[in-house]
């Protein structure tokens, strides 16, 4: 199945059990079936740019690194932008062009910021 061109990230849901993809070409984020890979709802559609990775909280938050965008952003599964932070730079908390976001044991966010060669934790 295709799900779309410059599939940056895929995570899944612990409490849908859903797959998410980040869909950089359609700055949107997919939410497929993990059964039957169907697309259940797009996400962040006008609202993301160029997401790459990808990441959710055991409560089901995901976790989106916008490389276009200079930012991380944090949205529900259905949908609605929790918080985000960041801008263009290179100074803490700011980002050029961040790709891979992971989550540590105690909660925290990890980011790698690409074109500052650096990681930043939050």
């Amino acid at each position: 199945m295709s799900y779309g061109s410059h599939i940056g990230g895929i995570t899944h849901s612990p409490v849908t059990g859903d797959l998410i993809l980040a869909d950089a070409a359609n700055s949107i984020l997919k939410v497929l079936n993990a059964t039957t890979g169907k697309l259940v709802r797009t996400i962040g559609e006008g609202k993301i740019e160029w997401p790459v990775g990808v990441a959710c909280t055991p409560s089901g938050h995901i976790i989106v690194s916008e490389t276009f965008g200079c930012r991380i952003s944090v949205w529900t599964m259905d949908g609605e932008r929790v918080h985000s932070w960041g801008t263009k730079g290179d100074q803490p908390g700011q980002f050029n062009r961040p790709l891979g976001v992971d989550l540590l044991s105690d909660g925290g966010i990890v980011v790698v910021d690409h074109v500052n060669d650096r990681i930043q934790i939050f």
